[in-house]
């Protein structure tokens, strides 16, 4: 076996310790701990990149008025359904804001779904690069179909909001800000 392969096992076993040993449940949804790298080290500045990426956003929602009021009745329902919430309080330490930016299937044009970009990096550095990878955890779409032909019933569910009602403990939420306007786009956006 390599040192990649010993690495990257330990890396997979440290992301099942830390879900293994940080979840629970609260109010009814389950609260997960971000697996972060524990040699991450202090993170660079993101509040004035992410206002960057708003400020093209803002034009968007401005130019198109559809697209503002499908992007807004998410954020608005990501909000009321407590899935985020407003900062109100300054928070020393490390903080990472999140850019998002709204898509479109082709064949869905009156729904707009958000998506955050955990990948973008500011200073070679990215949100997901600070987490530990965790197993694959995917069933092969071979296996799926097969089961699916074997029983006698099926069941099938819609996810669509399910990542967001997973929680984060209340020390690790930094990591996750991101800006919205509150009230109109005429106003600065708030974390």
């Amino acid at each position: 076996m390599t040192m990649l392969h010993l690495t990257k096992g330990k890396c997979l076993q440290s992301t099942v310790e830390i879900i293994e040993k940080g979840v629970r449940t609260v109010g009814g949804s389950y609260e997960l701990p971000l697996p972060l790298r524990d040699n991450h080290g202090p993170l660079p500045e993101t509040r004035d990149t992410v206002l960057r990426c708003m400020h093209s956003l803002h034009n968007k929602l401005v130019k198109d008025s559809n697209y503002a009021k499908q992007y807004s009745a998410f954020m608005t329902e990501m909000l009321q359904k407590c899935y985020a919430e407003q900062v109100t309080t300054a928070s020393p330490g490390n903080v990472w804001y999140i850019s998002h930016f709204g898509v479109q299937h082709p064949d869905k044009p009156d729904k707009v779904r958000v998506a955050f970009e955990c990948a973008s990096k500011v200073k070679s550095t990215s949100l997901n690069g600070l987490l530990l990878q965790g197993p694959d955890m995917m069933n092969s779409l071979l296996g799926v179909l097969v089961k699916f032909r074997g029983g006698l019933f099926d069941y099938t569910g819609d996810i669509s909001t399910m990542f967001y009602q997973v929680r984060v403990p209340e020390h690790q939420r930094d990591y996750l800000r991101f800006f919205w306007w509150e009230n109109s786009f005429d106003e600065e956006p708030k974390d």
